[in-house]
């Protein structure tokens, strides 16, 4: 989704045969990247931990009803695109 919304994705630097389709990343990891932009869309509370390590880094919180369109594969997945090309 990242791709097709115009952005660089930190995954795309993992090798996804040995993780799957859909893996499960530390937040570690995730700031170990030094990504300029993190969007949670869990774990809102998270926002202010990660943005204490990268202070430079913008993070993105949704409202519940982008977040179900965000996490949700389906015919939705068009908004999605949408939503995160409006980063």
């Amino acid at each position: 989704l990242m791709r097709k919304a115009g952005h660089e994705n930190i995954m795309d630097s993992v090798n996804l045969n040995i993780y799957g389709s859909y893996p499960m990343i530390s937040y570690e990891f995730a700031i170990s990247q030094k990504p300029d932009l993190i969007i949670i869309v869990h774990y809102q509370d998270l926002a202010g931990y990660i943005g204490s390590y990268l202070p430079n880094t913008e993070i993105r919180l949704f409202s519940n009803e982008q977040e179900s369109i965000l996490i949700r594969p389906g015919p939705r997945i068009i908004q999605a695109v949408k939503i995160l090309s409006e980063l």
